[in-house]
């Protein structure tokens, strides 16, 4: 009873006080440093992204190659081939790609391998394999 008499005089409550201000200002300040950090590195983020968008203008396959996971691309060539289930062979003058369309994106389209298509989606890269593409959208450009 004698300790927390002493813990409740005065005194020690003012020191109480000074430290838990003291603290208070150090967290609020880390905290108000980590906001405005967030908020540069997003603010970059977001011109870099709009950099790299849809509207960026087409993507060769030779390209495709080279880029990070996730990012969105248009391709413009041909499907030669179907692989395996989801997966085709997409070309176009630049080189070849293996391209994943799953059937909600095909739409009953119809391609032969002479049409020319546009396709959107997204790099997807692994580590031991090359690049493929993730189809989000597939297009008709000309039919021979």
């Amino acid at each position: 009873m004698r300790k927390v008499a002493q813990l409740c005089t005065r005194k020690s409550f003012n020191n109480f006080k000074k430290f838990d201000m003291n603290t208070l200002k150090k967290h609020a300040a880390f905290v108000i440093f980590c906001t405005v950090l967030a908020t540069l590195f997003l603010s970059a983020c977001a011109q870099n992204s709009a950099q790299g968008s849809f509207g960026a203008g087409l993507t060769t396959v030779s390209e495709a190659l080279k880029l990070r996971d996730d990012t969105p691309v248009v391709l413009q060539g041909r499907i030669e081939y179907r692989i395996r289930s989801e997966y085709y062979r997409f070309s176009d003058e630049t080189g070849k790609i293996r391209v994943e369309i799953s059937p909600k994106v095909w739409r009953n389209i119809n391609v032969s391998p002479s049409d020319v298509v546009e396709i959107t989606g997204v790099v997807d890269r692994h580590l031991f394999r090359r690049n493929k593409i993730e189809v989000t959208s597939i297009k008709i450009l000309t039919t021979d």
